[in-house]
């Protein structure tokens, strides 16, 4: 009755009474749903919505709209978690965490005006042409920020400049956080790091923003997150290796493309091979 049901709800059962009176007394039950039936659902508030009608429409699984309502986010926050959220037709917690994410930083005096960044990914490509990295960064003033992996001493002591990112605690790795503690970017009230460089981040469906404590990015994606802070702290252009890509049909891949088509940042430069609409540049120029 009243369509009782998880989520948007079933069929209206009285409705149909309605529609088919010639074999059903359908005024046996009118009362009974005002006394009873409205009450509950006044307090359960299950039924359609917008909310339900736009997850069906963006593919994505119910269960995210009532978690999100249990929360009580507000509701501009339940329109950007649910642009944020489109195509994601079974439920996953963590994904929808990252959906919502919002967390503020610190402020920081650093300042990289007029500097040079050197992104270093974790593709293939930073293997295969280490030797060059190492070269390439012992012969230029970079400041290198080194994306979710072991640090590298040789680039650590080469490097004018050497950061470390993250921005998940999933792909921290804490055996590496001592060497570098005072050289970790991340957003503490996530990452549990207590880095030195507190820099927060919130997730907006093809939104970037660069602010001094924070940044916006479309995907909760640390080559998303250090674009932004280096960018934040006034660098003149980002180069980036071991950024190759992923296949044409995987989710990943489009998460990047799409990303990048709406980043209006500090100019950026693949100096290793790269599927990303990014301007190619290499390590063995001149």
């Amino acid at each position: 009755m009243l369509g009782m049901g998880r989520g948007a709800g079933n069929t209206q059962m009285e409705r149909l009474l309605i529609e088919i009176n010639e074999q059903y007394d359908a005024q046996a039950v009118f009362q009974f749903i005002l006394d009873y039936m409205v009450p509950l659902q006044r307090e359960y508030q299950w039924g359609p919505s917008l909310q339900y009608y736009l997850a069906a429409k963006y593919n994505i699984h119910p269960t995210y709209v009532q978690q999100m309502q249990s929360i009580g986010y507000s509701s501009q926050d339940v329109l950007r978690g649910l642009e944020n959220l489109k195509q994601n037709n079974s439920y996953k917690t963590d994904v929808l965490t990252e959906a919502m994410l919002d967390v503020d930083g610190s402020p920081s005096d650093i300042s990289w005006e007029g500097r040079d960044i050197l992104i270093i990914g974790t593709g293939p490509s930073a293997e295969q042409h280490k030797e060059a990295i190492r070269q390439h960064v012992k012969e230029h003033p970079l400041i290198v920020i080194q994306l979710n992996a072991a640090w590298d001493a040789d680039i650590y002591n080469a490097a004018e400049s050497y950061m470390w990112a993250v921005c998940n605690p999933v792909r921290l790795q804490l055996d590496y956080i001592d060497p570098i503690r005072n050289a970790l970017i991340a957003p503490n009230a996530i990452c549990d790091t207590n880095a030195k460089i507190d820099y927060g981040i919130k997730v907006s469906h093809r939104e970037w923003q660069f602010g001094p404590t924070k940044c916006v990015v479309p995907k909760m994606l640390v080559i998303f997150y250090a674009m932004a802070f280096a960018t934040a702290k006034g660098a003149r252009n980002i180069f980036v290796v071991g950024c190759d890509g992923y296949g044409a049909d995987d989710p990943r891949q489009h998460d990047m493309i799409e990303g990048l088509s709406s980043y209006e940042g500090a100019p950026l430069t693949a100096l290793t091979k790269t599927s990303y609409p990014i301007t190619q540049g290499s390590l063995y120029a001149a």
